[in-house]
């Protein structure tokens, strides 16, 4: 489980260049998530601790809602509201 695939292995064969590999094994909660053992077989969404290094990309929509928070946080002596387009009100 080192998540390189087919391909890349019958290249690496081909190519004579199995020995010069090193790649690591991929933790099983990066596949199954962190919930409960059980849930692994089940067809449920899976819950990373960090979504973004899993996936390899962060949606705009997720890093709108972190900068939004962030200011909350930042402004925590004042209340600000804002709408769904993160515009203050």
């Amino acid at each position: 489980m080192t998540g390189i695939g087919t391909i890349d292995r019958l290249k690496k064969k081909a190519t004579n260049t199995m020995s010069d590999s090193d790649e690591e094994p991929i933790p099983l909660q990066e596949v199954f998530g962190i919930g409960p053992y059980y849930t692994w077989p089940l067809p449920t969404d899976p819950i990373f601790e960090d979504n973004d290094h899993v996936m390899g990309f962060s949606t705009p929509q997720r890093l709108l809602r972190e900068q939004m928070r962030d200011d909350c946080n930042n402004d925590a002596g004042s209340v600000i509201s804002r709408d769904s387009f993160g515009m203050q009100v």
